[in-house]
């Protein structure tokens, strides 16, 4: 039998996906312009590049991007080494597969997306702590999602059947942690930015050339 020798090194996972005009931020397009979410999208996910990026090697940024085929644009745009294309079907199941490559490798995955700005490093850094004591540990969003996700083991019960995209997401999560008797430590409350309302009180902070509502 073959021993795999994991990188003891933490990796934060980054959920990405290529900023096209149509194709990100729907709702907030609604709001403010297609060409206008993206170009504010753009910018979200460079200020949570740059913001949670690691000091004197605390931990791994892995950008996971979306559509797998822009790899080489994802790259040149954000100059990161450590880079995958997400794979499977639903976030749920896609979170699952990053966090499933990811402990193959280290002892403790810790994976966000780029729709919260707040999300620094000291944050990342808490997450991390919490890991080391907790199975899991859960950022709750204020719209009912959460924006972090972290644990030193894939369990698939928290990634299927959960209704992605609603405001229960997150109390979905909690109660099947609670149902495998799993110890959750939580991180502060933050808001994602989805919609025109949420753009309204973080819109300078990310654009201050785009329309403010």
């Amino acid at each position: 039998m073959a021993f795999i020798k994991k990188n003891f090194m933490k990796q934060l996972l980054i959920f990405a996906k290529h900023p096209e005009a149509g194709k990100v931020k729907i709702r907030l397009a609604q709001a403010i312009g297609a060409v206008n979410a993206a170009l504010a999208y753009k910018t979200m996910v460079e200020i949570v590049m740059r913001s949670t990026k690691p000091c004197n090697g605390e931990f791994t940024q892995v950008l996971y991007y979306d559509p797998p085929e822009l790899r080489e644009k994802f790259q040149s745009w954000l100059q990161i080494s450590h880079l995958k294309p997400q794979s499977g079907g639903d976030l749920g199941e896609r979170m699952k597969q990053a966090l499933t490559q990811s402990l193959e490798e280290t002892e403790h995955a810790v994976l966000i997306g780029t729709d919260c700005i707040d999300v620094d490093r000291p944050l990342i850094l808490k997450a991390f702590q919490d890991l080391e004591k907790a199975d899991l540990v859960l950022g709750p969003a204020k719209d009912g999602g959460y924006y972090l996700i972290g644990c030193r083991q894939v369990y698939p019960e928290l990634f299927a059947g959960i209704d992605w995209g609603t405001e229960r997401v997150f109390a979905q999560t909690l109660e099947r942690a609670r149902g495998l008797n799993l110890s959750t430590a939580l991180l502060p409350e933050l808001e994602d930015i989805d919609t025109g309302e949420q753009y309204g009180k973080f819109g300078e902070k990310i654009r201050p050339d785009l329309p403010l509502l």
